[in-house]
């Protein structure tokens, strides 16, 4: 009884469709919606002590996330954004930016501090069609910038950043679609350490 027009969202395997076609130009093309959008409003709290030793106490998160599909003319685009800030309390043994489990320990982070992170997300895709329903041109981008700061010595700030850049063509055969997409990407990403008491400063411990 259900199909795509009335559960795209809250049915699992077409969700996970749309998410592939969010990356692909040839995806989005097979695909045949012609708009969509969503706006999602959160807020989350976790809390416990069974968590491995790198990671917080408490995690508070509250953010923003909205994307969008439209197909117009010989246009074919679709677009995504998110923000998220979040609090993390009695975080110890780290000093990351971006929530990644494979980072090493910090030794020099023992005492417990709190950690604020900030986080964006945008990007998207454009494609046009150069021969009617034959041959589309377009590419798509992502952005990626992170902030993270910790209120307690050693302070760490570790600003993160990366940006994708696909090129894609797409020839469409009847019902069937074929892509060529190349990708480029550039990220980096910036620790400084700072501290207020001495002791932990100059302490070789």
């Amino acid at each position: 009884a259900q199909n795509n027009s009335d559960s795209l969202y809250f049915y699992n395997q077409s969700l996970n469709n749309l998410n592939i076609d969010h990356k692909s130009n040839t995806y989005l093309l097979s695909n045949p919606i012609s708009k969509l959008g969503s706006v999602e409003l959160f807020y989350n709290n976790y809390s416990g002590g069974y968590k491995p030793v790198q990671q917080a106490q408490k995690n508070t998160l509250v953010g923003l996330y909205t994307e969008g599909i439209n197909k117009f003319g010989k246009f074919t685009t679709s677009g995504y954004f998110g923000f998220t800030k979040t609090w993390q309390d009695s975080l110890i043994w780290s000093t990351k930016g971006l929530e990644e489990d494979h980072q090493p320990y910090y030794y020099g982070s023992i005492k417990s501090g709190s950690f604020e992170r900030i986080k964006y997300n945008l990007g998207g895709n454009v494609s046009y069609n150069l021969i009617k329903d034959k041959l589309y041109i377009g590419g798509g981008t992502n952005f990626m910038y992170n902030n993270s700061t910790r209120s307690t010595d050693p302070r760490p700030e570790v600003n993160s950043y990366n940006i994708i850049i696909t090129p894609e063509a797409t020839y469409r055969f009847k019902n069937q679609y074929v892509g060529l997409k190349a990708k480029w990407g550039y990220g980096t990403e910036e620790t400084s350490i700072s501290f207020k008491n001495n002791d932990f400063k100059l302490s070789t411990n």
